[in-house]
């Protein structure tokens, strides 16, 4: 594939490697919300009202 043409931002070239970006980026957010706390309640997305 040449080029991509999304709906939301700017066409770009390289499909495979914008795939590896976004997993990559999600596995970190992952492993993030992974080593929380079970009792936080972060860890479920929660956010306390303050």
């Amino acid at each position: 594939m040449t080029e991509v043409l999304p709906a939301r931002q700017y066409r770009f070239g390289d499909l495979s490697g914008c795939a590896r970006e976004i997993i990559a980026h999600h596995e970190e957010r992952l492993a993030e919300v992974a080593a929380l706390p079970s009792d936080s309640p972060f860890a479920l997305g929660i956010s306390p009202r303050f």
